[in-house]
């Protein structure tokens, strides 16, 4: 009996046991590989797995970079003990499931039973046990520390994700920023983008328009066929045509048969709107495109060998979702609503509405959101409120998530923004303060970190508690996005906040320990100063007097002979712009006639570029004539500026001034504008741009008289 106990001691002792790799910066270990690749896991996109050598090269040269010691790396390698990568003898793991264990006393494994789980499982391993961190992209927010001796307790590890796909949008071609989220582990797993107009293109034999003139939409009473400029964009397919499943179902068959890792089919409906107006889609009940997809799913089903996927966007089902409605098992629609806008109590209850009851009729669900980003001008952080939205999102069974962001941008000012995010979405019941505190003192130092926590926790009490005070954003409460574009969230900043947040900088600097810690903090510090700039001229700008003196004027144009100005037409847009010698005297006219059949028609613009210094001042009239628009005659005109370069904006989302304004019929109105020239020394040009606003459709509009003076 003695010995019985006293083996089970040794065996419980021998299982919290630590398994020793490095000691003193000498190797005791090597890692060892299968050379089979695993199954590939299912993508939405094109994805190269990688494959068990890659990932066994990254973990030996990962603890070559923190402990100087470089441990054998073969596919029969041998050791003090081996770390051995390869496939998991466990049934039914997820493609994203990996288990880090210590078998024996010589032995860690890192397995899986697909490629994305190893790969995961790989950098898990280097995050837990080395202390890497990739806190933002690029070679700045690698943070590797120095650690003489390595060891993994002999402790079982089994993870899967409870988000199953997790993507946040980036720039293209940004191999740094697509570095970054790969190792957070992002996933693609389900298409479900606009694409009706690929499935549905005029140039497809099998819906030529010719043939099949009864699946293209009747817009204003006629059969409305897209150009190859807007396919994507203001249609959509008749979803009342009773062939169009049929005809379309052995396409997306075929697809999905090519390749059973590959789930490259949406059913994502075209960009603003654009339904038909037929006689049977008129008449047809609620959720007539859920029951086109129904319809089209069910004949795919039975073609496809194997299990699949197929997304869609939910809101844009035009009627919204008819009671006792059931989709079909295959189908995974993606609700379109920015939960920042969660921060208004009514708002957040209204979203939970729509999932709820989404979740009756669909066993998968998918949430789109709008998580920016770089387009604002002060970091836009709110930790705890997105932390707590991902927790409800799966209390709700949200299992897909999609975010644009476009980036974590250059200067990372947003800090840990899109690694807690990443973070949250492979398990939102993290405790989000303590990756939080983790990433402030990878990123700057113990010392430093209390300063760089302060400064977000400014930032976030602004957008969370401030800016949801402002007019701005209770006139977006009831778009599906805030208007990045519209920079009046500005009038919440303080002068005190920006001269805090900058002090605070300052100190971190002084309390790093060490030159990339520094470097670090240098960068969002040059940021900051940019922003206060920015900042300065908003107000300045807003106060400007029209009372000013005029000192010259630097531009007039009544046209009488010709258009000298330049313009820029929308894709979509088919507006003609023309010199008119018979109205005004001469003036320059824009067509929108070609667009009263488009659903989103696209605006056209006249240009003009004028020469200029920093903080100088200048005010732009033009008067304009209108005549049968719709549904109104708004026109907007726009300053901008550009770098000396001529190529680079001037801070495009932030440094502009926009008036608009009504135009009565057949009344010359004169619109105007007036602009302080940033105090940026790189600016070089000022962009006036004008015309009718983007969802006018129909009419004419003439413009004359232009006047560009200088103010002092």
């Amino acid at each position: 009996m003695k010995k019985g106990f006293v083996f089970l001691l040794l065996a419980g002792m021998l299982s919290l046991h630590a398994v020793t790799l490095v000691e003193n910066g000498v190797p005791k270990c090597a890692i060892r590989f299968e050379e089979t690749s695993l199954p590939y896991g299912t993508f939405a996109y094109p994805n190269k797995a990688k494959t068990p050598r890659e990932l066994a090269g990254f973990l030996r040269d990962s603890i070559e970079q923190v402990s100087g010691a470089r441990v054998p790396c073969a596919p029969d390698a041998a050791g003090p003990v081996v770390i051995q990568l390869g496939g998991a003898k466990e049934k039914d793991l997820d493609e994203d499931e990996f288990i880090i264990s210590c078998p024996d006393s010589r032995t860690v494994s890192i397995r899986a039973g697909n490629a994305p789980g190893l790969e995961w499982g790989v950098y898990e391993f280097v995050e837990r046990f080395l202390g890497i961190r990739y806190l933002f992209p690029g070679p700045l927010g690698k943070h590797i520390p120095v650690l003489k001796n390595i060891s993994v307790p002999a402790k079982e590890i089994r993870e899967k994700p409870v988000f199953l796909h997790r993507h946040l949008t980036i720039p293209h071609n940004n191999d740094a920023e697509a570095e970054f989220l790969r190792f957070h582990r992002r996933h693609q797993r389900v298409r479900f983008h606009h694409a009706m107009g690929i499935l549905v293109n005029p140039k497809n034999p099998y819906t030529s328009p010719e043939k099949f003139p009864w699946f293209y939409p009747v817009h204003n009473g006629k059969r409305m066929v897209p150009t190859s400029s807007s396919l994507l964009m203001g249609w959509q397919p008749c979803f009342s045509a009773k062939e169009l499943p049929g005809v379309l179902a052995p396409r997306l068959a075929r697809i999905l048969n090519h390749s059973e890792h590959e789930n490259f089919v949406s059913l994502g409906i075209n960009d603003n709107g654009g339904f038909c107006e037929c006689a049977e889609c008129k008449s047809a009940p609620d959720g007539n495109y859920l029951r086109f997809c129904n319809a089209l799913v069910s004949l795919v089903e039975k073609e496809v060998r194997r299990d699949f996927k197929i997304g869609f966007l939910g809101n844009y089902s035009r009627h919204g979702l008819p009671d006792d409605f059931q989709l079909n098992a295959h189908l995974v629609p993606f609700l379109t609503m920015e939960t920042y806008t969660w921060l208004n109590p009514g708002k957040q209850k209204e979203g939970l509405q729509i999932l709820r009851q989404w979740r009756r009729s669909s066993g998968s669900l998918g949430w789109y959101d709008y998580f920016y980003g770089p387009y604002y001008l002060l970091p836009r952080v709110y930790f705890k409120h997105h932390a707590e939205t991902l927790r409800l999102l799966a209390e709700n069974q949200v299992r897909y998530y999609y975010a644009e962001l476009h980036g974590a941008g250059d200067s990372f000012q947003e800090g840990p923004k899109t690694y807690l995010a990443m973070k949250l979405l492979w398990n939102p019941a993290r405790n989000p303060e303590a990756v939080l505190d983790d990433w402030y003192e990878c990123a700057v130092g113990k010392k430093a970190a209390p300063c760089l926590r302060k400064y977000y926790e400014i930032l976030e009490h602004f957008w969370t508690k401030e800016v949801p005070e402002s007019s701005w954003f209770r006139e977006n409460l009831k778009r599906t996005w805030m208007r990045f574009g519209d920079n009046r969230w500005m009038d919440a900043i303080r002068p005190a906040m920006m001269k805090e947040l900058d002090s605070l900088l300052v100190k971190a600097l002084e309390n790093t320990e060490t030159e990339l810690q520094k470097e670090r903090v240098k960068v969002l510090l040059a940021r900051h100063r940019e922003n206060k700039v920015v900042t300065d001229w908003y107000f300045s700008t807003k106060k400007l007097s029209e009372g000013k003196e005029e000192v010259r004027q630097t531009v007039k144009e009544d046209f009488s002979v010709r258009n000298p100005l330049g313009y820029w037409r929308h894709p979509s847009c088919r507006a003609v712009v023309r010199h008119d010698p018979s109205v005004g005297g001469g003036s320059v006219l824009i067509d929108k006639t070609p667009d009263a059949d488009l659903a989103d028609p696209g605006n056209a613009v006249l240009l003009k570029i004028v020469e200029v210094k920093p903080g100088q001042c200048f005010r732009v009239r033009v008067k304009v004539l209108q005549e049968k628009a719709a549904p109104e005659g708004k026109v907007c005109l726009t300053i901008r500026w550009r770098e000396k370069d001529g190529k680079t904006w001037v801070n495009f989302m932030n440094l502009y001034r926009e008036a608009e304004a009504v135009i009565p019929e057949k009344k010359w109105t004169l619109l105007t504008l007036s602009a302080v020239t940033p105090e940026v020394q790189r600016v070089g040009t000022m962009h006036i741009s004008f015309g009718p606003a983007r969802m006018v459709k129909g009419g004419r509009f003439w413009f004359d008289d232009l006047e560009i003076s200088e103010l002092r």
